[in-house]
């Protein structure tokens, strides 16, 4: 538009004789004034939505590393409760429970007033429930990474963006799976 709204006004090379102003110097300037802010405005737009964009990029890298943390943790999890659960506390159990005759019931009383409960089974639900804590915190850390790619993949594809910020390779290796996906 900026550069139709020039050639109008190119147009009219005639002088302004008895203050009568040619019609395509007028319209060529009308146009022009669209189309420049147009021009500003579209290029405004994308600068906003460049840097939009790194934001994305950087967030994207951020969660990656919570998801590294958070497998990590499940990993962790995973190895101490299997010592546990195996090695532990069945010996330790084992142990206790040798150590008690239960020909009357005052050695049941005693052994119940001493441990009232074993212990192995209580682990295993808290080890139950860490895990679960963990693969559903891991599952909400994966759903926002392939939110922020779809957010990226959109704007890689938007035609009427001036120029695009370069991805680093990690995040295009991710949208590329995304896509192809």
């Amino acid at each position: 538009m900026l550069i139709i709204g020039i050639c109008l006004m190119t147009l009219s090379q005639k002088p302004i004789v008895g203050g009568y102003v040619s019609v395509f110097l007028v319209a060529g300037i009308i146009v022009a004034s669209i189309g420049f802010l147009w021009a500003f405005f579209s290029l405004m737009g994308t600068m906003s939505e460049s840097s939009e964009q790194l934001k994305k990029f950087k967030e994207v890298t951020r969660l990656q590393k919570k998801l590294l943390i958070e497998i990590d943790f499940k990993r962790k999890v995973e190895e101490e409760f299997k010592e546990v659960l195996t090695e532990t506390f069945p010996n330790f159990e084992k142990d206790l429970v040798s150590k008690f005759s239960f020909v009357n019931d005052a050695a049941k009383e005693a052994f119940l007033a001493v441990c009232p409960k074993l212990e192995s089974g209580s682990s295993f639900e808290k080890y139950v429930n860490m895990i679960s804590d963990a693969m559903t915190s891991i599952q909400k850390v994966e759903i926002a990474i392939d939110e922020k790619l779809a957010e990226i993949s959109v704007y890689n594809e938007d035609p009427w963006l001036w120029f695009k910020r370069p991805m680093p390779a990690n995040i295009k290796a991710l949208i590329d799976k995304f896509d192809g996906a």
